[in-house]
């Protein structure tokens, strides 16, 4: 029996006394990925409807706001906000309705939609002269992603945190942009202006970002641990460590793994966690 043929059969030998771990490997890496692209998909899919959609005035409906949403109307009153007016859109054949409010100053605008009637969601908006933009979800995964001319930031916390967070960062912009975009009515929000341009610097940098976050990182962690994994045996082979120590060794190496990966999906950690807690809560 040749050299080669007798290595192939160490590692033969090894692969099936090691054979739990590399499942465990193997899955959770097509799991994680798996994950990766459908979240990169979400967010593509989002970013597309909203480059898309068209608004229109729906003001004259007057169409009557889900009972869910009365809690966030009145916290939305006692921080000075006043109806603005209602729009709606068609996204994917569905029409989406849309109740607006507007800061005492009229620059702030926060749009709600109840797509999941027990489950409104709000975003507060704020443009500048100069095509800047800030925008706060609520409620949302824990984020924040930020560039010079554009920032975007979700709240799981309350609606007061998100309107607290949305207003220190207006500090910093105020100072680096100037003057904010007016709406007194809701002809200012549907007309054309800056915020066009926003929009689209806004959704540009962010397609790098969550390629970025939710494909290339994970991608680089996934191979960091394939690398560990095929060292580590190998190593084992050449200088005949025990299966013992080759577990200690794969379990050391990969702690930077998993820690990489527990970063990666911390907001959707937490979100799933968060969720729980409310679903059993109740």
């Amino acid at each position: 029996m040749d050299a080669s043929c007798s290595w192939c059969i160490e590692f033969a030998d090894l692969f099936s006394q090691l054979g739990g771990i590399y499942f465990l490997l193997c899955s959770s890496i097509f799991i994680l990925l798996f994950i990766s692209f459908l979240r990169l998909y979400v967010a593509w899919k989002g970013i597309k409807f909203s480059k898309n959609i068209k608004w229109v005035d729906a003001t004259h409906w007057e169409v009557p706001y889900a009972e869910a949403m009365q809690p966030i109307i009145s916290q939305l009153n006692s921080l000075g906000f006043k109806r603005l007016g209602e729009f709606h859109g068609i996204i994917q054949g569905i029409t989406q309705m849309v109740w607006s409010y507007v800061s005492a100053d009229e620059t702030t605008v926060v749009t709600i939609s109840h797509q999941f009637p027990a489950n409104p969601s709000l975003v507060f908006n704020t443009w500048y002269g100069d095509n800047a933009l800030v925008t706060t979800s609520y409620p949302a995964i824990e984020d924040i992603f930020c560039i010079p001319n554009c920032c975007s930031m979700a709240v799981q916390g309350s609606l007061e945190e998100a309107h607290d967070k949305h207003m220190k960062q207006l500090g910093e912009f105020d100072k680096k942009h100037g003057s904010r975009v007016r709406f007194s009515t809701i002809d200012d929000w549907l007309l054309p202006h800056p915020r066009i341009q926003a929009n689209q610097d806004y959704v540009n940098q962010s397609n790098r970002y969550y390629v970025r976050r939710y494909l290339v990182a994970p991608t680089l962690a996934y191979l960091y641990a394939i690398l560990v994994f095929v060292a580590v045996t190998t190593a084992g082979l050449i200088y005949n460590l025990s299966v013992k120590t080759i577990w200690i060794a794969l379990a050391f190496l990969s702690l930077p793994f998993w820690i990489a990966i527990v970063w990666i999906k911390r907001q959707i950690l937490l979100f799933i966690v968060q969720n729980f807690k409310k679903k059993f809560s109740r």
